[in-house]
């Protein structure tokens, strides 16, 4: 989906970027961190250091969301008008 819109050009770089990396989050949390990860880090290391690895990655993946939202609100916004800017533009 993303290819497309990027072949298109309905979307840049600048925009693919951060859509990526706060996809990854869903994926992440309801997928594979408590359907196959989980499990198998309790199995393998133990309640208590399965536990607190599990934890860590969805940590780590909340700071992954939170650093490309926080990019595209202070980077991306001087560079792409919003449309309601486009439409008054344009008149």
């Amino acid at each position: 989906m993303y290819a497309g819109l990027y072949d298109d050009k309905k979307v840049g770089k600048e925009e693919i970027s951060p859509t990526l990396m706060m996809s990854t989050f869903p994926i992440v949390l309801g997928e594979s961190l408590f359907r196959v990860h989980l499990p198998a880090a309790i199995v393998l290391l133990g309640p208590v250091i399965g536990t607190l690895h599990v934890l860590l990655n969805l940590f780590s993946s909340l700071l992954q969301t939170f650093g490309a939202s926080l990019y595209t609100r202070l980077v991306l916004r001087k560079k792409v008008p919003s449309p309601c800017a486009r439409r008054y533009q344009t008149q």
